[in-house]
């Protein structure tokens, strides 16, 4: 007879019981829960409230400069300044000393042209007065009196001008006269020229190259 019996289903085993269980642990699960948000929220605020403390030191040593990571760029930054301004005062060293150099050259350089352009004055100077004394001395050798019209030999100062009146010749003497260049012409004073007066302007003349010798 028992063998005929029909079989059970778990389903109809679990009753009243099962149903309390299930709501205790719904009920623990859910105060768990609460216990987990509570610490989260308390976690969270003391996160919160560390890094605010945390942030308000950092702030606190940056206003006193003694903020670590402040210090070490200020050392940076302190350190690529000094190597600049030593660049800086090398070059500046070097372009003066360059000035300088340049400076020297240059009035050993005018310097040099100058004792130069001296010496050619010199030299050029030199040159026209021995013409000229040469000059002199065959003029006086020869009696030639063509350069009397040098403005250094008739200058107002030291000679008078040769007069000339009407038809009067200015102290000539008649024969072959060099015309500056190196040519000979033929003078005749004319006929009625003041003896006298010639013979005083030549008297005057070779007084005046007497006194130039």
């Amino acid at each position: 007879m028992t063998a005929n019996t029909p079989p059970t289903s778990p389903s109809s085993t679990s009753s009243a019981p099962p149903r309390k269980s299930t709501a205790r642990d719904l009920a623990l699960i859910s105060r768990e829960l609460e216990s987990i948000n509570t610490r989260f929220e308390k976690d969270v605020e003391g996160h919160f409230r560390a890094n605010i403390a945390q942030l308000q030191s950092e702030l606190l040593s940056l206003n006193d400069g003694t903020h670590p990571e402040y210090l070490a760029e200020i050392e940076l930054v302190e350190k690529t300044r000094d190597d600049e301004l030593e660049n800086v005062d090398f070059e500046y060293e070097y372009k003066l000393h360059r000035a300088k150099v340049e400076y020297e050259e240059e009035i050993e350089s005018a310097n040099e042209e100058y004792q130069t352009l001296i010496q050619t004055l010199k030299s050029t100077i030199s040159t026209h007065l021995c013409d000229r004394r040469r000059k002199l001395r065959e003029e006086r050798d020869t009696g030639d009196l063509t350069n009397i019209h040098d403005p250094v030999l008739l200058s107002p100062e030291k000679v008078r001008k040769l007069r000339k009146r009407g038809g009067a010749s200015t102290g000539f003497r008649r024969g072959y006269y060099n015309d500056g260049d190196g040519k000979k012409i033929a003078f005749n004073p004319p006929k009625k020229a003041d003896e006298r007066q010639v013979q005083q302007d030549l008297e005057d003349i070779k007084k005046y190259r007497k006194r130039r010798r």
